[in-house]
């Protein structure tokens, strides 16, 4: 039986590990994240984690079971906040765990724009914080596997907003 997130109070899902089932009362509920701990993630690192789609941002998992390892269990968002943003289901599709930026972890690293594949972000240190500068492939080339190609390489945007 899957956990059931709406008869809970908000950020909370109502599920009985030892029943494995949705038990009735406050007892049963648990808490589903802690947005200041969390991102997005993709693995199933705790129970009750929620770790999103790789590919399709309507989608997450929840992690159940006596883990580790947990087994995610797959969960689609209702279509009036159908964008997981790595902690719920929101409106706002530029909120979605592919449209999101990664953090730079250091100086020089390159990272790819998930709103531009002819794009990128340069980490760079300014002020003794690692910071995300935007930078244009040159001639109209494509950043592919870490670097800018020749202008020859068909992309794709991860996180395509052209139809908002």
């Amino acid at each position: 039986m899957l956990p059931d997130p709406l008869t809970c109070p908000d950020e909370f899902y109502c599920f009985d590990p030892a029943y494995n089932e949705c038990m009735h009362g406050e007892d049963s509920c648990a808490k589903l994240c802690d947005k200041q701990e969390q991102s997005c993630q993709y693995e199933c690192n705790a129970f009750g984690d929620l770790i999103a789609d790789a590919e399709d941002c309507n989608k997450n998992y929840l992690c159940v079971g006596d883990g580790p390892p947990f087994s995610p269990v797959a969960l689609t968002c209702p279509p009036d906040t159908p964008y997981f943003d790595g902690f719920e289901c929101v409106t706002d599709q530029a909120s979605c765990c592919n449209c999101q930026i990664e953090s730079c972890t250091e100086e020089g690293e390159l990272l790819a724009d998930p709103q531009d594949c002819h794009a990128y972000y340069l980490c760079v240190m300014i002020g003794g914080d690692l910071m995300q500068l935007p930078v244009d492939c040159p001639n109209g080339g494509s950043f592919i596997n870490g670097a800018c190609d020749d202008a020859t390489t068909e992309c794709e945007t991860a996180c395509d907003l052209s139809g908002i």
